[in-house]
């Protein structure tokens, strides 16, 4: 078994925190972390000849144990890198010495760990031997380095207004937001791609093939869209439903499709510096926009797309899913019950992560649709149906229970003020440059929302 990892969205969760309460944030790394673990079952290991008649050689009492064919078995002690379960043994290690210490873990997510102290907190995200704290005080901080030093050897640490975090850019403006952003791995794309020109912004375009365009090397073609959908589902999720696109043409891709996916490469080398940014200003006040593009692939599946802000300050979504729905659906109405199905699952989640960090909303959760019919029937719930209604399936009422007890509030806005629609189609001027900054949190002013 592997280690567990933690969740990408629960570290935008965090760094949201991170810019609402101005939490000092130090990252730690722990040198040849799995040597320090010791193995939960017997774990053998072949020497070549060329090892084992060095170990003979340095202590000839192993000698004996040279084969016939001259390698030698050996037991292994400790963890070691490439070993299967190595990354487990080193994770309960670590989580073990933790918890020792008065740390929680999270029952959401089992790579994050908190600590509260006279009202001041501490939060810690495990990506491995890698580690984020984040801390309302110098001494919390303090106090988890002096265990790592004490538990562990070989500890390097990095603060300050520019960590690196998973591949990604920690940085602090000069208004105190959080902003994240890959500018270096964009630049490796680029040049990976060969890329010299720029874009305003990417390909509009549909979900349908071009059957008179010939075909690409598709080998070139999935490993550069691999590599933008890295970005995509991180700090670039203004490309995000262009490359699910392209991805649903991966098997069968075109000229055509190459010529998207350069275009695609020549906005983000035009927008290289841009990312995802969490605003300090405003309380946490989690809420979600959730919507779907009904009968677009050629499958006829409609295709859903849902955005979970933490705030309404203008911060960037936490929480971007751009996905095609499993089911076809009979009309648009039931494709939008399918989207607030999905949407809402994800939302509840988010909801008792932000409770465990001491934040759960003492209030029920805006989440934003603009299908009249679809608010009208999750709300009434699937009893007395008629027509086509009838024929939708029970399993995606769910979210009328969490109607009920007041968990969330569904609030109609216009077609224009869909900031999910971003996720659900590839949009073009003017509303694409708007949803994206609000996507995104590129914006300083406070979103505009009705009702709020």
């Amino acid at each position: 078994a592997s280690s567990p990892t933690v969740n990408l969205v629960v570290v935008f969760i965090v760094l949201s925190l991170c810019a609402k309460m101005g939490l000092r944030r130090k990252q730690f790394d722990v040198t040849s972390a799995f040597l320090h673990a010791e193995l939960a079952s017997p774990e053998y290991m072949r020497l070549s000849k060329q090892i084992a008649g060095i170990v003979a050689k340095h202590d000839p009492s192993k000698e004996k144990f040279v084969q016939r064919d001259g390698t030698m078995i050996v037991k292994l002690l400790r963890a070691l890198y490439g070993l299967k379960s190595a990354s487990l043994s080193w994770y309960t290690l670590l989580a073990s010495k933790l918890q020792a210490n008065g740390y929680k873990r999270s029952a959401m997510d089992s790579c994050l760990f908190t600590k509260t102290v006279n009202g001041e907190v501490c939060y810690i995200l495990v990506y491995v031997d890698d580690m984020l704290v984040c801390s309302s005080t110098e001494a919390l901080e303090n106090e988890v380095e002096q265990m790592l030093v004490k538990e562990f050897r070989g500890i390097t640490s990095r603060e300050g207004d520019n960590l690196s975090f998973l591949g990604m850019s920690l940085l602090n403006t000069e208004h105190g937001d959080v902003k994240v952003v890959q500018t270096g791995y964009i630049d490796e794309v680029v040049q990976d791609a060969g890329v010299t020109t720029t874009a305003s912004m990417p390909a509009s375009g549909t979900f349908k093939n071009n059957p008179d365009s010939p075909s690409c090397n598709i080998n070139e073609f999935r490993s550069l869209l691999m590599k933008v959908m890295f970005l995509a589902l991180r700090t670039r999720p203004d490309v995000l439903v262009h490359t699910v696109i392209l991805s649903s043409r991966q098997a069968v891709a075109t000229e055509a499709d190459w010529a998207k996916l350069t275009r695609l490469v020549e906005y983000l080398n035009g927008t290289r510096t841009d990312g995802i940014c969490f605003k300090r200003d405003g309380k946490v006040e989690v809420n979600a926009y959730i919507d779907a593009a009904f009968d677009v692939h050629p499958d006829h599946k409609s295709h859903t797309g849902y955005v979970i802000f933490p705030d309404f300050a203008g911060s960037a979504g936490i929480l971007c899913r751009s996905m095609k729905q499993k089911t076809i659906s009979s009309s648009s109405t039931e494709a939008e019950i399918i989207a607030l199905h999905e949407g809402v699952r994800h939302l509840l989640w988010v909801l008792e992560i932000y409770g465990e960090l001491g934040h759960y909303p003492d209030c029920a959760v805006k989440v934003f649709q603009d299908n009249r019919a679809a608010i009208i029937l999750t709300k009434e719930g699937p009893i007395n149906f008629k027509g086509n209604s009838k024929f939708i399936s029970r399993k995606f009422f769910t979210v009328h229970e969490h109607l009920s007890d007041g968990k969330i509030e569904i609030v109609q806005i216009g077609t224009n003020e869909m900031v999910a629609d971003f996720l659900t189609k590839a949009t073009c001027g003017n509303k694409y440059r708007n949803f994206r900054v609000r996507v995104m949190g590129l914006e300083s002013e406070a979103m505009t929302v009705p009702g709020v």
